[in-house]
């Protein structure tokens, strides 16, 4: 797996991930636990800064930079 998320892509990933997962967590409704599965893939993708949907779209966040690394 190639990398293709960015550090500020990673950052929000993590932070809606965490909000969702507790949202989902806390209400138990269908649209909660819809939205703790999300909050569980944002934050897979966060943490192997790997985005499937974007090797599909073929676009990266990652800058020059960061792909050196």
């Amino acid at each position: 797996m190639k990398k293709n998320v960015g550090s500020v892509d990673r950052i929000i990933r993590f932070i809606l991930g965490i909000i969702l997962v507790v949202l989902g967590l806390i209400y138990q409704t269908t649209l909660a636990w819809v939205g703790l599965i999300i909050g569980v893939v944002m934050l897979t993708t966060a943490s192997l800064n790997f985005c499937p949907l974007y090797t599909v779209l073929k676009t990266s966040t990652l800058k020059q930079a960061e792909t050196k690394q």
